[in-house]
């Protein structure tokens, strides 16, 4: 399974670290998560405490899942995803390496989900994914 930084962001918010074993992310997760992280810090979602366990997971990232690097992704074909379907570069790259890598999307966004099921990839959500037995 294909985790963008959405799912990933919820699973480790609700300390659920066993449902990201076996699958992959993107290196640029770590930005997009952190950035989730100082955001909900600054608004007062969660506290300073919980920012440092939160980031101290978020270090950790590659011991619990296989975080491919962006520079693995073919820089045009992510741009003509991008252009094709009015995605995001960042929203892009995850579908790029779920289509090459042909697994399962797991992602919170609507925009990409609706991306992915256009070209035919299967999307889940952290809720529905879990009880589909994945």
């Amino acid at each position: 399974m294909i985790f963008d930084a959405s799912s990933v962001y919820i699973l480790v918010k609700n300390n659920d670290l066993k449902g990201l074993k076996n699958s992959r992310t993107l290196d640029l997760a770590f930005y997009e998560i952190g950035n989730a992280i100082i955001q909900e810090h600054r608004i007062g979602i969660i506290d300073q405490k919980t920012s440092n366990v939160l980031l101290e997971v978020l270090q950790n990232l590659v011991a619990i899942m296989d975080v491919a690097k962006s520079q693995e992704l073919e820089a045009n074909k992510v741009f003509e995803i991008a252009r094709k379907l009015r995605l995001t570069f960042y929203d892009a790259s995850y579908l790029s390496l779920t289509q090459d890598s042909g697994e399962v999307m797991v992602t919170e966004d609507h925009d990409l989900a609706a991306a992915a099921r256009k070209v035919g990839i299967a999307v889940y959500s952290t809720v529905n994914y879990r009880s589909s037995g994945m």
